[in-house]
């Protein structure tokens, strides 16, 4: 990676019954987050 160059990964939003919304990263292996509603976790 040269310079300020930015990589982007693909982030999956998911969500169960009574939970957060949650979103993780199949390229980062253990690297995850969770918002309790979808315009948080996407930001």
């Amino acid at each position: 990676m040269k310079g300020n160059a930015m990589q982007y990964y693909h982030g999956v939003v998911h969500k169960d019954v009574d939970s957060a919304f949650g979103v993780s990263f199949p390229d980062l292996k253990g690297c995850f987050s969770a918002a309790d509603d979808l315009e948080s976790v996407v930001r």
